[in-house]
């Protein structure tokens, strides 16, 4: 016994109206000589595979053909013929259409050695048809709503209004299996596009054309912000194809006045004499188309203008004020009005901030003034360092004016003079001390000390014990004595030095100070010299 095997390609899926969907029945080299045909049977009404009324049959050696069960096919179909030796039988649809969407089986009959006819059969295939969706065939409208006329269809001749209802219906073939469509909306006015994916599409299926023919709509409350909008329809795998959507004409729809705007040039705050003429331009959205006036807040009923546009060639100060533009249309013989203002200064020359003074003046408040208060600042702390470092030393020069310096007995007098008592000998004794002036107090009317004074000399003098000395007067007559005795180039002691020094650094640095610091040392290294 010879095996037998046929079988048929599965899983078909064909584009209606396309040449690109094929049947092939495929069967063993072996049986050579003893088959007698293939024929290719598709599945009928009642769910049968009838093996007797095939669609086609291919015979070796012989041209295939067309059963006449399947006239349908005629024409529109291509078959390869076979010979003993063909292993594949094909039918190519050309033009597949809906009818053609079915289950199919291939059959082979061939003659067993026993000369007995059998016929074997493949598993079931079926092609599946795809039908591609068309433009919409067109886009209707209807005003179902509206406070100035009744429900009617919108022509071209048809005025909508602002506030009026409108449904739009788009129809045409969706495809198989059934898309839906989708609706878009482009607005000139804002240069926008809005696509409304959330609109139904109601289906009906054709089954002469093995496809659906969709139905959706589209209800638009209109607004002045529809003005001039199209709405267009299409299939939603069409979506990038051009010249595969509908759309409507721009929407003519009337509403009033809306959105005034007033603009100015040269846009100040404030104008002078100097400044070129001001232009004023007012804008207004509105359809049918607005109109324009201008006047003056302090009179109404003069009109300066009826265009879009003022212009205020003298810029003076008379000229100041609000300025009112009036924009206004007509909709079914009723007026629509909306108006805007804009105030206009115009100043004097000389009330005008000058650039440069505004400059300057800007630069004097960022800089000039921190700067200022930072030096104040710094003056004020160095005069209060300053005062309390001098209010203790001058404290202590006041406190040392009649310092006294004890060794011998001798005693320095910052002031006047300088006292030597000498020691073994009785106070108030001949010779008991020596008064060393300094000449501080005398030196603007005694040349002579003067002269003493700036050659470093000091002058001393003897006093009894009835002599006082307690003032400059005083001194001045004990000086014209001639028991003056002049000390120069004193010796240094270094352990009176360390003493001197100490009196001398709370002495102040002027020169009438300077002078009784060498008067007490020249004071006290007498004392050393007489001890």
């Amino acid at each position: 016994t010879i095996a037998v095997i046929i079988s048929i390609n599965q899983n078909i899926t064909g584009l209606a109206g396309k040449n690109d969907t094929y049947l092939t029945c495929s069967f063993t080299e072996y049986v050579n000589q003893n088959f007698v045909n293939i024929a290719i049977v598709s599945r009928n009404k009642q769910g049968i595979f009838p093996l007797d009324e095939p669609i086609v049959v291919f015979a070796p050696g012989k041209e295939a053909f067309v059963h006449p069960s399947a006239k349908y096919l005629l024409e529109r179909v291509t078959l390869t013929n076979i010979t003993h030796m063909s292993t594949h039988a094909t039918i190519k649809f050309d033009n597949l259409k809906c009818k053609d969407e079915k289950d199919y089986i291939c059959t082979l009959t061939y003659i067993d050695e026993f000369s007995v006819s059998k016929t074997v059969r493949s598993d079931p295939t079926s092609i599946s048809l795809k039908v591609s969706s068309s433009k919409p065939d067109n886009i209707s409208s209807v005003i179902v709503w509206s406070a100035h006329s009744k429900k009617q269809e919108i022509t071209s001749s048809t005025f909508l209004r602002e506030g009026d209802t409108v449904t739009f219906t788009c129809k045409g073939n969706i495809g198989n299996p059934p898309g839906k469509f989708i609706w878009q909306m482009y607005s000139p006015q804002h240069n926008q596009l809005i696509v409304y994916t959330n609109a139904t599409t109601e289906k009906e299926e054709k089954p002469e054309n093995c496809t659906f023919t969709g139905t959706s709509n589209m209800t638009v409350h209109l607004t002045p912000d529809h003005f001039e909008a199209k709405y267009c329809c299409f299939e939603e795998s069409q979506k990038d194809i051009a010249g595969m959507s509908v759309e409507t004409e721009p929407l003519d729809i009337h509403f009033q006045v809306n959105h005034v705007n007033i603009s100015k040039q040269p846009n100040q705050k404030q104008y002078g004499p100097k400044s070129d003429k001001i232009t004023l331009t007012c804008e207004g959205n509105g359809n049918p188309k607005p109109h324009v006036k201008w006047f003056k807040k302090e009179n109404i009923n003069s009109i300066l203008s009826n265009k879009s546009f003022y212009v205020i060639d003298h810029v003076i100060q008379n000229n100041s004020g609000v300025y009112i533009c009036e924009v206004y249309n007509i909709i079914d013989d009723v007026i629509y009005r909306k108006s805007k203002s804009v105030e206009i200064d115009i100043i004097n020359v000389d009330e005008l901030p000058s650039l440069k003074d505004s400059s300057l003046l800007k630069i004097v408040i960022v800089y000039v003034i921190p700067v200022v208060c930072v030096v104040l600042f710094i003056v004020i702390c160095v005069a209060v360092i300053k005062h309390r470092c001098i209010q203790p030393k001058k404290k202590e020069n006041e406190e040392n004016s009649y310092q006294t310096l004890s060794r011998d007995g001798i005693t320095i007098n910052a002031d006047y003079a300088s006292v030597i008592h000498r020691p073994n000998r009785p106070v108030g004794g001949w010779r008991d001390n020596v008064v060393c002036s300094n000449g501080k107090e005398g030196n603007e009317n005694k040349s002579r000390k003067k002269d003493e004074l700036q050659t470093g000399y000091l002058t001393c003098i003897e006093v009894t014990g009835s002599t006082i000395v307690n003032g400059p007067n005083n001194y001045e007559d004990l000086i014209a004595s001639d028991r003056t005795i002049v000390y120069d180039e004193i010796n240094q002691q270094t352990n009176l030095n360390i003493e001197v020094s100490k009196a001398q650094m709370s002495v102040s640095t002027d020169n009438g100070d300077h002078y009784d610091a060498i008067c007490m040392n020249v004071a006290i290294q007498s004392s050393v010299n007489d001890g």
